[in-house]
């Protein structure tokens, strides 16, 4: 969400510092000026998510104590006493209704209409806090300004994923006017993967040709449906040129995995699919939620970790699935994301 992030620079140029808190779609920003601890709790209040008044007030007691007694040191924290922590709850909401009684009941509390784009601050609330409030106030302007000259409409299209896409659905359909492509033997005659022809053979370009090559039907469309919604998230996240490297690299790196796990255990196989490059990114969604705190557009850690855990589950307890090359894909497309990721366009509060 480009509001959020840039909130999130708005704050960083500011000179705050980033703290993460419990829950994962709470964030703290603080900094120290003159013996008081300036604290922002930024709340993402999205559909699946509520924060009573109770747990919010809780919230602020912690963070008093954090900052006037801290546990350790705080990046920043001056050699000077620390006399004071005011704390500035920051919601970011669509649905304005549901959190507006907050700022009847409790104090130090400003709204953020993320469907309108819009600050409202209530009469009995701070007016401003420490010049943050135009600061705010202006981000719409700036983000509009972002989108006109960053993401054109067209980029919005996931151009790769669905190159991808489209080269697998042809490369399947033209297998299948010259025979069976649910037969081994068949499939590995036009460029799947078994180790002894890489090995012995030397036919080290099965490593990609495998990629794009599929068993059946059902094989092509449950991962097709797959590279396509998990593909547009990530080249969305990181850009076309670094979704394609991503993809390929992982595909590669799984497949290798793969034919290193088969030829120490001689448990051999023909093996194709795109499924390796399709945990890869699957790895790197993870990775890029974990970078933005635990959330990237509707998608968090805790449900990416729980698919890629029942996925790697049902693959381990079925026969016929390439499971090292699903964890090869994985482990790659997490490390090439966290190599590759375009930092300054971390989203999160």
């Amino acid at each position: 969400m480009n509001l959020i992030h840039e909130i999130d620079d708005c704050l960083t140029r500011e000179g705050y510092s980033f703290l993460k808190a419990e829950p994962e779609e709470a964030g703290v920003y603080y900094k120290y000026q003159n013996g008081v601890a300036q604290v922002v709790l930024g709340i993402h209040a999205h559909d699946g998510f509520f924060l009573s008044g109770e747990q919010l007030e809780a919230m602020k007691a912690r963070l008093r104590e954090l900052f006037l007694h801290p546990q350790g040191t705080l990046k920043g924290y001056p050699d000077g006493e620390i006399h004071e922590a005011e704390i500035l709850t920051l919601i970011l909401t669509g649905n304005i209704g549901k959190y507006r009684a907050y700022c009847i009941e409790h104090s130090g509390i400003w709204l953020y209409d993320i469907t309108e784009h819009r600050l409202m601050i209530y009469e009995n609330q701070p007016g401003d806090f420490y010049g943050l409030k135009d600061k705010l106030l202006a981000i719409p302007e700036q983000e509009a300004a972002h989108m006109m000259t960053e993401r054109p409409a067209a980029g919005k299209l996931p151009v790769v994923s669905i190159l991808f896409v489209a080269v697998n659905m042809l490369v399947f359909f033209i297998l299948s006017l010259y025979g069976d492509t649910e037969d081994a033997a068949f499939m590995a005659a036009h460029g799947a993967m078994y180790p002894s022809f890489v090995l012995e053979d030397g036919e080290w370009y099965r490593m990609f040709t495998s990629m794009f090559l599929h068993f059946g039907i059902v094989h092509l469309m449950n991962n097709m449906v797959m590279l396509f919604f998990a593909g547009r998230y990530l080249e969305e996240a990181v850009g076309r040129f670094r979704y394609l490297v991503i993809y390929l690299l992982a595909g590669l790196g799984g497949n290798l995995i793969s034919l290193f796990v088969m030829q120490h255990t001689n448990d051999v196989a023909v093996s194709a699919g795109a499924s390796g490059a399709i945990f890869g990114v699957i790895g790197g969604l993870l990775c890029v939620a974990i970078i933005n705190r635990g959330r990237f557009e509707n998608l968090t850690t805790r449900g990416l970790v729980l698919m890629i855990a029942l996925s790697l589950y049902y693959g381990f307890t079925s026969t016929g699935v390439d499971n090292w090359c699903h964890v090869g894909g994985l482990i790659c497309g997490f490390v090439l994301t966290a190599a590759l990721f375009p930092y300054k366009r971390r989203r999160g509060v």
